[in-house]
Order: C-alpha cells, then sequence, then structure tokens
C-alpha cells in the first residue's frame, strides 16, 4: 500500500514539475474592426435656369432657347394628325443656333438636348409640327459668318411630357458634350461630372 501511496506521490510531482516549466501563454490578439466609415460625398446642385431667349456661347456656337408651349395633338407637315399618348402632352422648345465662327461648325445632334421635369428627363421625340421647323430637318452644318452676319438657324424639338405639367415646372437643356443630365454628382474625381449643363426656364 505504501508502494503504491509513494509511486502516485511521485507521479504528481512530475506533472507538476512539467507543468511549471511550460511557456507562457500568448495571449490572442484583439480583433479590429478595419471598416472606416465613408468620407460624406460632396454634391453640387443642377445650374440656375435661365430665361427664355437668353443665350449661351461654347465652343464657336451661340445657342438659344427662344420659348417654349405645350399642346395636345398636333397638325404634322405632312398632312396627318398626331396625338400624344394617354397620360401625356408634347411640349415644343424653340431654339436658335449661330455660328460665332470663321469656319463652319456642326449642329449639336439631337440627343444632346433634353427637357427635365422635376428629376425625370425626357429626350426629343419626333415632330415635324405643321409651320414649325424642326431641328432634325436642319442641314447638319453651319456655315461660316457671312459679311452681313453670323449664320443661324431657328428650329424646333418636341418632348413628351406628363399631362397636366406647367411649363413653369420645366426645363430645357443643352449638353454640348454629354448627353445626360447629371442630377447630382461629386465634386472632383469624375471627370464626367465636369461636362457643361445648360439650362433654360421653359415658362416664365
Amino acid at each position: 500500500m505504501q508502494t503504491i501511496l509513494r509511486f502516485l506521490i511521485h507521479v504528481l510531482i512530475i506533472m507538476l514539475t512539467l507543468a511549471g516549466c511550460a511557456p507562457n501563454a500568448i495571449p490572442a490578439p484583439a480583433l479590429v474592426n478595419a471598416t472606416s466609415t465613408p468620407a460624406p460625398t460632396q454634391v453640387r446642385p443642377l445650374p440656375t435656369a435661365m430665361p427664355g431667349g437668353q443665350s449661351i456661347d461654347y465652343q464657336n456656337l451661340r445657342v438659344s432657347m427662344l420659348r417654349a408651349d405645350i399642346t395636345g395633338g398636333y397638325e404634322t407637315e405632312f398632312g396627318y394628325r398626331r396625338e400624344p399618348t394617354s397620360g401625356l402632352e408634347f411640349l415644343w422648345v424653340n431654339i436658335q443656333i449661330e455660328n460665332t465662327s470663321a469656319n463652319q461648325q456642326a449642329l449639336p445632334a439631337l440627343e444632346h438636348f433634353s427637357a427635365i421635369y422635376a428629376t425625370s428627363e425626357v429626350k426629343p421625340a419626333y415632330g415635324h409640327r405643321k409651320d414649325h421647323p424642326d431641328y432634325t430637318s436642319l442641314k447638319p452644318v453651319l456655315y461660316a459668318a457671312q459679311p452681313t452676319g453670323h449664320m443661324k438657324v431657328d428650329a424646333w424639338l418636341r418632348f413628351d411630357v406628363p399631362a397636366g405639367t406647367n411649363l413653369e415646372d420645366l426645363r430645357f437643356v443643352y449638353l454640348p458634350d454629354s448627353l445626360r443630365v447629371n442630377f447630382d454628382f461629386p465634386t472632383s474625381g469624375y471627370n464626367w461630372a465636369d461636362h457643361p449643363q445648360f439650362f433654360w426656364r421653359c415658362g416664365q
């Protein structure tokens, strides 16, 4: 019995000795939340709209929105009547473009014009209203200025807008270097956001 007791005590002493020689435990590293809060985006408001009749000069072209009106159905220059889709009306915008240089200039393509209602953008549609020269019928270039003055054209664009919309709630936009209006965009880091946008008020 004493032999067994001495054996157990001997085993216990060895176990305690080994435990005392064990290296200190290394604590697990604390987890760090690496997610950072993104810096707030600076937002630039849309440009202030100009009144009808005011012009802008950009890259040898002088562009003016002369007037605008809203209609329902209309008679085309081809002798038939066109009615708006249910829930829509036609916005008509009369513009003038003038070549201010000594060289011929290309007219802006149709997609460089827009109408804005709230934050909805509308592109021009087929027009050809009787007694209203259509923009799509113009020659694609404006010739150089003549001794009698600058060469200029006067034409109309058609847009489909919600029925019951007031002219005062609509804006006409010329986008010489882009195709879409940027409603909110950062002020730096995005070259496409710095394209010029020219706005006119359709109403008074």
